[in-house]
Formats: C-alpha cells, structure tokens, sequence
C-alpha cells in the first residue's frame, strides 16, 4: 500500500520495487538494470496550474514479466476504449489494432499490409470551422510515394476521389459531400474488394473507387486535415462480420426529412438522398433481369429530369438509354453514341405530376428497358448498346430522390409482382348495359344498375370534339 495525499493506493503485487511520491526532480538507479519484456509505470496527476511539469503522485514499478502478467491483460481492455472528451467510446471486438486520438497528420504502417474483405473504420467528427480533410492508402510513408486510394471530402463543395502514382495525380472523381457534416459525429467505413474501395459513411454506402494500384503494393494509412478521430481500426474478415450487418440494418432505412423510409430487402446498394447531378458505378455493373428502383417526388417547380446508364463518368460516354421526363409537354427517350444523339422516342408524361410521389422502376430483360412508374407499365425502350457495356448511373435535373437501389433477380422479386403490365382485357366476359340514347345528353347522372360491385369495369367510348379545353 503507498501513501498519497492523505488517501491510500493499492500497488498490484506484480510490481516489483514501487517508488512513491517521489521528490522531484528524480534521478536513481533502476534496481537490476532495464531488461526486455519489462515495463516501468506511472501513476500521476496533473495540477491545475501544470504546464510541462509533472507531479508523481504514486507509483514506479518494473512488472518483470510483462507478456504473462495480468497488468498487460488490464491494458489490453483499455486498448478496446477510446477516451474522447472525457468519455469512454467501446470498440468493437471485431477491430483490431484500434489507434486512439491519433496526432494529424497521421501516417503509419498497416499492421500486416492492406488485403480485400478488410475494412478500415473510423470514429470521429468533423469541427465547427473543418474545410476538407483527407484519408490515403499509400505505397509507403514518404510523401512523393504512390497513393492507391484518396478521398478528400471538400466541405460545402464535393468529395474528391484519386489516385497519385509516379509522382503525379491521376483523373479524379467525384461524390456527394452533403453526409460530411460539421459539428456532426463521422462513421466512415472503407471496405475492400476485388473491385475496388466501397466507402460507408454513418452507416450507408457513399460511393465506390475501383482499383488503380494493387491492394498488395498498399502497406500504409495516412490521415490529415480538418477531422477529430477518436479511434480507427481493422475488421479482418469484413464478410462475416458483426460490422457489415449493422450496415445492412442501416442499409434498410433511409433518412429523409427527418423520417425514416424503409427500404425493402430485396434492394441492394440502396442510396440516399443523392446529391444531383450524380454519376457514379453501378456495383457490378447492369445485367439482364436486373432493375433499378427510385423513390423520390417531383418538386413543385418541376420542369424535366434525366437518368441515364452510361458506359463510363465522363460527359462524352456513351449513353445506352435516357429517359427525360418534361413535365407538361413529353416523356423523350434516347440513346448517345459517339457522340452524337440518336433517334429520340416519345412516350406521355401524364404520371409525372409535380408535388406528387414518385415510385418508378427500370427493369432490363433481353429485349430492352422496361419502365413502371407508380406501379404501372409506363414504355419501353429497345436495347442499341449492349447491356454489359454499361457501368454507371447518372441522375439529374428537378427531381427529389429519397433512395434509389438495385433489385438483382427482377422477375423473381415481390417487387416485380407489385408493378403491372397494362391490362389485357381479350378474352374478359363483358356485360354491356343497355344505354336508351346512341348519344348522351351531358351533364349525365344516373344510378348504376345493380350499384357498384368489385372486379367490375365501367367502358367510356365516345370523341374528343376539336374544340374541347377540358
């Protein structure tokens, strides 16, 4: 037991030869000399008025054997929390060598190099004056070696995205940077695949980079900029991890407008509330029996929108299918190829209606592109680009869109079953009711013979005058 102040300290009985209180300064012999698998700790406070000083209030001590001792068990708990503003954060298990409140800039190795199926995750928050901060997979630690991975989310402007090999930076891309907010917590996950870098950010997937360099050639981590990160760490098998389906529980909500819209199972790689314009990968790119679901409204200023799945992000790609809604005059439909436009199609607008929902679906089958919009068929546009030369989908214009994502296996899907090819009505048994005028006189009201009753039609045929306003 070591006296202190007045109070009593109780010194684990691993440690061998304790100093308390010492007087400073102290100078002294460390009994046996210094030897490996050894520790020397310290058990101190501050006062008020400290600067570089320090008041040894307790304890020095050498546990002699570290590796087995219950000392390094104590400290490997408080590895797995994380102080941050006088508060413990819990890490979870599955992270391994957690970094807490890392100095910035920040550049070290990766324990045991970058591999697919790992994660890196971050904890943190973005301050009230942040501008932009960067996190860069990187070929080594010195500054002129090759960066495999740069995201560089630009506050209030765009999250850049690069690679810089052989001392110049290559063509950069972009994302949304509206999930980076100041003042706000950042949970940022960067998982990698075989394809590339799949970047999460307070649980929903951001965007994705595809590999530029080998992930075998990425042996180090570097952050800087304008970030508070109270811990960051590794998921080792990303796929069976406890981490990815906490993903997919977020995954299957979106935030929009401070309420939650559910996302139904069967939709992959959901986004929320991209900012427009947005052109980014489609994950794995687009397949046959394959559909891409939106969820948005029409704003009441409304005047026309665009999708497009292209054959790359850049404005001179080709364009496989562009569907273009004006609202109020035509819905157009066409394709972009070298760079000119084709034969523009035309279908009606009418289901696009300002201050309204919008559920629209894109279905592709052998044949082309099949769109539903609030549950119904709506037009189809025949295939002029070969399906699996398309990688990327571009939304913009004056629409609202509060989530969009991927349904794999279209035709086998509950969504499928929701949305209706227009009714065919050859074959139906029909029941003509006897009208006592080949032409009515309007205003027409009248009572419905036998009242009105389910899996019944009511038929209008008649001529539009050509004078008619309504």
């Amino acid at each position: 037991m070591s006296p202190t102040t007045g109070s009593l300290i109780e010194v684990p009985a691993e440690i061998s030869h304790p100093v308390s209180n010492p007087e400073l300064p102290n100078v002294d012999v460390i009994p046996q000399g210094l030897k490996t698998d050894m520790d020397v700790m310290f058990q101190v406070t501050l006062p008020a008025d400290a600067n570089d000083a320090v008041n040894f209030n307790s304890i020095h001590h050498e546990p002699e054997q570290l590796i087995d001792s219950s000392v390094v068990v104590e400290m490997n708990k408080i590895q797995d929390t994380s102080l941050t503003s006088g508060s413990l954060i819990d890490v979870p298990a599955e992270i391994s060598h957690p970094v807490s409140n890392p100095e910035l800039p920040y550049v070290d190795v990766i324990p045991g190099g970058l591999k697919t199926d790992m994660a890196v995750v971050f904890q943190g928050a973005l301050p009230a004056d942040s501008k932009q901060f960067a996190i860069n997979f990187k070929t080594g630690k010195n500054d002129g070696d090759d960066i495999a991975f740069h995201i560089n989310p630009r506050i209030g402007d765009v999250v850049a995205l690069n690679s810089f090999r052989n001392g110049s930076w290559e063509t950069e891309e972009h994302a949304s940077v509206t999930a980076f907010t100041k003042e706000e917590a950042l949970n940022m996950s960067i998982a990698i695949n075989s394809e590339g870098y799949e970047v999460y950010v307070n649980g929903l997937h951001h965007c994705t980079f595809n590999h530029r360099i080998p992930v075998e050639n990425i042996s180090t981590l570097g952050i800087s900029g304008d970030v508070i990160i109270y811990y960051f760490g590794f998921v080792e098998q990303l796929i069976d991890s406890s981490v990815v389906v906490e993903m997919n529980k977020i995954q299957d909500t979106s935030l929009t407008s401070g309420s939650l819209i559910d996302v139904p199972a069967e939709i992959s790689h959901p986004v929320s509330n991209p900012e427009l314009p947005y052109v980014d990968v489609i994950p794995g790119g687009l397949k046959t029996d394959m559909a891409v679901v939106f969820q948005g409204a029409l704003p009441a200023d409304s005047k026309q929108f665009a999708i497009n799945f292209k054959t790359g992000k850049n404005d001179g790609d080709d364009i496989a299918f562009h569907i273009n809604p004006r609202i109020g005059d035509v819905l157009a439909l066409n394709s972009f190829r070298n760079g000119s436009w084709e034969t523009e199609e035309h279908a009606s607008v009418t289901a696009f209606t300002k201050e309204e929902a919008l559920n629209m679906s894109i279905a592709i089958n052998s044949e082309g592109y099949e769109v539903y919009v609030n549950g119904l068929h709506h037009c189809t546009f025949n295939h002029r680009i070969p399906v699996e030369n398309i990688s990327t989908l571009g939304i913009f214009g004056d629409v609202i869109i509060y989530y969009f994502g991927l349904v794999e296996n279209w035709s086998r899907s509950s969504l499928a079953l929701e949305n209706k090819e227009p009714t065919d009505m050859t074959g139906t048994s029909l029941t003509l009711l006897p009208i006592t005028s080949d032409k009515l006189a309007l205003s027409f009201v009248s009572t419905i013979p036998g009242g009105i009753k389910a899996d019944m039609a009511i038929l209008f045929c008649g001529t539009v005058l050509e004078d008619s306003n309504e």
